[in-house]
């Protein structure tokens, strides 16, 4: 098997391919593994080095596909993450938080300390506290479902305005990077459900939130490539594919190099805009080909998604993708099922996501307990929602992440300005005057806009040829849980082989 891509949903799928029997290959077109979700070293001016993250990621409990990869590659997540009851308190104080003793609550008992926390958010009247309650009941009794096409701001426009503003509209945005006015309502309350009601690994409550205390290459990236090497896997970094092409038993992956690896599956686990690129290589090379009918060219069933890959009983999806009665000219309705993909990969609207690292002056406190807090913000003036602090060992002091979920335009395209905003939002709201910027990291197309109904691509592409990664069709928005769940249905389509 050949893995196109060496972020946490190729690594994921990796690991799950090498479990499964397969000997597998995995092929990263830049010098360093983790994709959008990995270590990156700066120096400071004095030449400090500092590993930082090229974006602020942040786990909570119900990530028990994360978390279990974790385990898998040798990673203790306790050790390795810091537990936090999900909270949202701004720097005066006011805001929500559920109480510690929430993890420790059976399942069915989890409610009373979410009405618990509801109730007593600090800074809020009680009619707005009793609203947010009905509302979070009303969702409870439709069983966390809605409209398909409803947006998040439809399913909160009965709470107060400072209810939605300062509390839903930060869960909406950081969960689904995406403002509420745009985002879906339907995926809003499953990662909802899951986060509140979810299954969690003890001592862990789903809602908890989990803050890398490492940086993200030493968090999986790392851990897993050393996992793969120790299994035999074949791993190689700075491997740019440039194109692929159908073989008598699977694919071939072209390198810019010339290089040539055949294999008898293949997972694309590359940025989906890559992918879409590659997948063109192949309906060229079809094109040139001709169209000639074959036996195969009866229409096929319905491609499986991530969600029927990830059930308990992946076999009509194994099947489906597997490379049964695949020759050397695809039939017609494989070269449809193509383009289709690509239009969907293309369809869909990337959101940037910035971060900018601070190093705060010896004199300067953190005003709360948690190291994460909620900041008041708008696109363009304040364009970060959260900021963490970090206390890293591999770091030579503590430093602060402030996070910006699809700044304004202006802002993303110029990093000079969107530091001054920050700079100036760290003031006004955190009294960080003086404040070292270390890094402004800036994923352009770090997401995707995760709107009412939307259509991604699927996971099964051809035989023996399928897709992972976080914009790949699922159950939750661009996370790292997505990505590596979607890493873990790839395989589980594929079958095992032979």
């Amino acid at each position: 098997m050949t893995i196109v891509g060496g972020g946490w949903a190729g690594l994921a799928a990796a690991i799950a391919a090498m479990d499964a029997g397969w000997q597998v290959t995995v092929l990263e077109a830049s010098r360093r593994w983790g994709g959008r979700a990995r270590r990156v070293t700066v120096r400071d001016a004095s030449g400090q080095p500092w590993a930082l993250d090229n974006g602020q990621h942040l786990l909570i409990g119900a990530y028990t596909a994360t978390l279990t990869l974790l385990n898998r590659v040798g990673v203790d997540p306790q050790r390795a993450l810091q537990r936090i009851p999900l909270t949202v308190r701004y720097p005066d104080g006011s805001g929500l938080a559920l109480p510690a003793w929430n993890a420790r609550l059976p399942r069915a008992l989890a409610p009373l300390a979410i009405a618990l926390a509801l109730l007593r958010m600090r800074g809020h009247g009680w009619r707005e506290r009793l609203t947010a309650l009905a509302v979070a009941l009303r969702w409870r009794r439709h069983g966390y479902t809605c409209d398909a096409g409803a947006t998040v701001a439809d399913l909160c426009r009965p709470l107060p305005t400072r209810v939605r503003d300062e509390l839903f509209e930060p869960l909406c945005v950081a969960a689904l990077n995406t403002p509420p006015e745009q985002a879906s309502g339907a995926v809003f309350l499953r990662v909802l459900h899951d986060a509140l009601l979810g299954p969690a690994q003890p001592p862990l409550a789903p809602s908890d939130l989990l803050l890398p205390r490492v940086d993200l290459g030493a968090l999986l990236p790392d851990t897993a490539v050393a996992a793969l090497a120790r299994g035999g896997a074949q791993l190689h970094t700075s491997a740019r594919v440039t194109a692929l092409r159908r073989a008598n038993r699977g694919w071939s992956v072209i390198l810019a190099d010339g290089t040539v690896y055949d294999s008898d599956a293949l997972i694309l686990a590359s940025p989906v805009w890559e992918s879409a690129r590659l997948l063109a290589t192949v309906a060229a090379d079809t094109e040139d080909a001709g169209t000639q009918t074959t036996a195969l060219d009866a229409p096929p069933p319905a491609l499986p998604t991530a969600t029927d890959a990830a059930a308990p009983h992946p076999a009509p999806v194994a099947a489906a993708c597997s490379a049964q009665g695949f020759g050397h000219r695809l039939p017609v309705h494989v070269k449809q099922a193509i383009t289709r993909w690509i239009g969907l990969a293309q369809g869909l609207t990337h959101v940037p996501i910035a971060t900018v690292y601070v190093r705060a002056p010896a004199n300067w406190h953190w005003p709360a307990d948690a190291p994460v807090l909620a900041l008041r913000s708008d696109p363009r003036h304040a364009p970060a929602q959260f900021a963490f602090l970090h206390r890293r060992s591999n770091s030579p002091q503590p430093y602060l992440a402030l996070v910006a979920s699809a700044p304004d335009a202006t802002l993303s395209t110029d990093r000079a300005a969107l530091v001054r905003a920050v700079q100036r939002q760290c003031a006004a709201q955190l009294g960080l005057h003086s404040a070292l910027v270390l890094h402004a990291a800036i994923e352009k197309r770090a997401t995707f806009a995760c709107t009412p109904a939307l259509q991604r691509p699927p996971t099964c592409i051809a035989p023996a040829l399928v897709a992972a990664g976080d914009a790949i069709d699922g159950p939750y928005p661009a996370t790292l849980e997505g990505a590596v769940r979607s890493g873990m249905a790839a395989v589980a389509a594929l079958g095992t082989p032979g």
